[in-house]
């Protein structure tokens, strides 16, 4: 190992020298280090420094980008959670437009719960009722009610029609209470017009397979009442089964019996169903003007019509409608009454019709065909050649002419039997009146129309019958 040898302090000119010891590569390397911590002998040089503000500046650039950086990633981050959040919310309109749907049917099924319930009427129990139906109700509910059907015949009944009595019924049950209201819907038919329209309704609306299950008339009302808001009354179900079923069978023996008879009887009844409306002479005549034919067939057939109108009139209607025999009775006394006074002469309808008519200072019964008048409906006279001829007259259209009188009496007596609503003027009505009461038909059938009773008829027949009953003892 080498040593150093370093000059020691110089005393003198010649110096002294001291040998220092070996060298130690590791002690002089950590004093340097330590020399160099403490004591700072080698300072930063300047481009040190430079870096040193290159770091900063990087580090602020980065910074600055880090700080961008996480914006836009919290920007994208915020985007992300706004698309989450409108798809989420689209999510929920979507679950709350289906929710709404849902529970829109649901409030329908609801309500219209409540409606069958309300309808029931309130005070029902349907848990304490073992014989309700609810399938049966709603079925007759969905038929009548629910599709406004029975509300749309109604309408056509009261504005088309002028059912006055049907309008008046219904308003008597929505209006009044109690005994009062009791008395006046059981009064002037009022009843009978609302059971009439029911039985329509139930027969037209109702299907056959739903009307043969019990309950079903019962339920059918409860649903009318309930509808228009009538309130502790009750409609009789068995009264509405038997006017259904009185219809039903007409219904099926008239196509039973149209099925079995020929063209010509068919025809006679379609006239006889034309015939029985008519009101005025106007009407008739616009008929019989607009179809020639069939004022023919009308005039051959007329006995045949007739015969229809007789075996169409129902059994409790048989009283009220006179008979041929009784007008034939009628007829009768009026020879009788003549013989008495006149046994010597010609004992003929005519005849002693005239005698009468004079006794009793009446209006003429048979006037001259120059009388007629456009709402005539009698029997006239006329005179050609020497030879006397009676025609019928409905306005100014003969409908029937012959030589024989009893042959024309008998067509207007008939003819005025089938039109009840057929007004007869003034200077026929007592020759009608007259005969019909000899014939002591219903009093309802004595006039026409909403004619009354003429007095000096009335007189006529208690004289004529004091008479007979005399001459009879």
């Amino acid at each position: 190992m080498s040593s150093f040898i370093t000059p020691m302090d110089e005393d003198g000119p010649n110096g002294n020298y001291e040998e220092l010891p070996p060298y130690d590569e590791t002690t002089d390397v950590d004093l340097i280090q330590i020399n160099i911590k403490k004591k700072n002998l080698f300072p930063p040089c300047v481009d040190e420094t430079k870096e040193k503000e290159i770091k900063k500046k990087s580090s602020v650039q980065n910074s600055r980008l880090n700080k961008k950086k996480d914006k836009m990633v919290l920007t994208g981050t915020t985007q992300q959670a706004q698309n989450t959040l409108m798809g989420q919310t689209q999510h929920r309109e979507i679950t709350q437009q289906a929710q709404n749907t849902l529970m829109g049917q649901t409030k329908h099924m609801e309500i219209t719960q409540q409606v069958q319930h309300t309808l029931m009427g309130q005070t029902r129990n349907n848990n304490g009722d073992k014989n309700f139906d609810s399938s049966l109700f709603s079925s007759i509910y969905m038929h009548c009610i629910e599709n406004h059907q029975i509300e749309t015949k109604l309408n056509q009944e009261i504005d088309n029609k002028a059912n006055i009595v049907l309008s008046e019924a219904l308003k008597i049950l929505r209006t009044q209470n109690g005994n009062e209201r009791e008395l006046l819907f059981f009064s002037n038919n009022y009843d009978k017009a609302l059971y009439s329209f029911l039985a329509d309704c139930y027969i037209t609306l109702i299907p056959q397979s739903i009307r043969k299950k019990d309950f079903s008339s019962k339920y059918f009302l409860e649903c009318f009442l309930n509808n228009y808001s009538i309130q502790n009354f009750k409609l009789d179900d068995k009264r509405l089964q038997n006017i259904c079923r009185s219809r039903i069978y007409r219904i099926k023996k008239t196509h039973s019996t149209m099925k079995n008879e020929s063209k010509e009887v068919l025809r006679e009844k379609a006239i006889l169903r034309k015939l029985v409306k008519i009101t005025s002479t106007s009407e008739l005549c616009i008929l019989c003007a607009t179809n020639a034919e069939e004022l023919e067939h009308f005039r051959t057939s007329f006995m045949n019509i007739f015969d229809h109108f007789v075996k169409t009139v129902p059994p409790r209607m048989k009283i009220v409608v006179p008979s041929i025999l009784k007008i034939k009775g009628g007829c009768e006394k009026v020879l009788e009454y003549k013989k008495i006074y006149d046994p010597i002469s010609d004992h003929t309808l005519e005849n002693g019709l005239i005698f009468i008519q004079k006794k009793f200072n009446l209006k003429e019964f048979f006037p001259s065909v120059r009388k007629v008048c456009g709402n005539s409906n009698g029997i006239y006279r006329q005179y050609k050649n020497d030879k006397r001829t009676y025609i019928f007259f409905i306005g100014t259209m003969p409908l029937f002419t012959n030589t024989n009188f009893d042959s024309v009496m008998e067509c207007w007596i008939k003819f005025n039997i089938m039109t009840k609503n057929f007004k007869i003027p003034e200077h026929h009505k007592e020759l009608y009146q007259l005969i019909m009461q000899l014939s002591n038909v219903h009093r309802s059938r004595t006039t026409k129309g909403r004619s009354e009773p003429l007095r000096k008829v009335t007189a006529a027949i208690q004289e004529i019958e004091n008479i007979l009953s005399k001459g009879a003892r």
